[in-house]
């Protein structure tokens, strides 16, 4: 429960009570890690988005739920094998090329940059610069690089918005996380998880 307990504190320290029984959701926007809340209004709602929203507190909390969901193997309905893979992708995509794949646009079956590059090329390019033959099995790059060149291919023939961004909720109240869009709930006998570093 060290979750539990560092949201706890993080509220108590920012001065935010949450009546009792007052049911909150967190959802979490994958693609830059921002937390809205609801179940609340006005001032309270926007002092606990202020608080959740510093530091890395927004992107520990989606790890968690993706962590849960994988530990645990509780059958998700907002963590889909789609949602996954295009989550992944625009990560690694923007790890290696700085680009957004938001901001991208489709040609021809590729993704274009604003500056009208080719972005599978610029991903090739910097993914071989940061593993060059004496650090990583080539191999293992080429196979990277044939992943992601599929999967970019198949994003941009159905178009980037034809699978949902994998925004995560999870719901807290009277101090307890609880599992949300699954079968199997876990809250009060949760098990004791990895400490994510909920911060202040």
């Amino acid at each position: 429960m060290a979750l539990n307990n560092q949201i706890d504190a993080l509220f108590k320290k920012s001065g935010i009570s949450v009546p009792p029984d007052v049911n909150l959701v967190f959802s979490i926007d994958p693609n830059d890690y921002r937390i809205s809340v609801s179940g609340v209004d006005g001032s309270l709602k926007d002092k606990i988005e202020e608080v959740l929203n510093e530091g890395g507190n927004a992107k520990a909390l989606y790890n968690h739920i993706l962590l849960s969901e994988s530990n645990y193997r509780k059958t998700s309905t907002q963590i889909t094998d789609d949602g996954r893979s295009k989550y992944s992708l625009a990560k690694v995509i923007k790890e290696y090329t700085g680009y957004d794949m938001r901001d991208m646009t489709v040609m021809n079956g590729a993704f274009i940059t604003p500056d009208n590059r080719d972005l599978l090329t610029l991903f090739g390019k910097a993914y071989r610069e940061a593993n060059p033959p004496h650090l990583m099995c080539q191999d293992h790059v080429s196979y990277l690089i044939r992943d992601v060149s599929k999967r970019l291919s198949e994003l941009a023939k159905n178009g980037y918005d034809s699978v949902p961004d994998m925004v995560l909720q999870i719901s807290w109240k009277n101090g307890l996380l609880h599992d949300m869009h699954q079968q199997e709930q876990w809250s009060v006998q949760e098990p004791l998880r990895n400490n994510l570093n909920i911060t202040a």
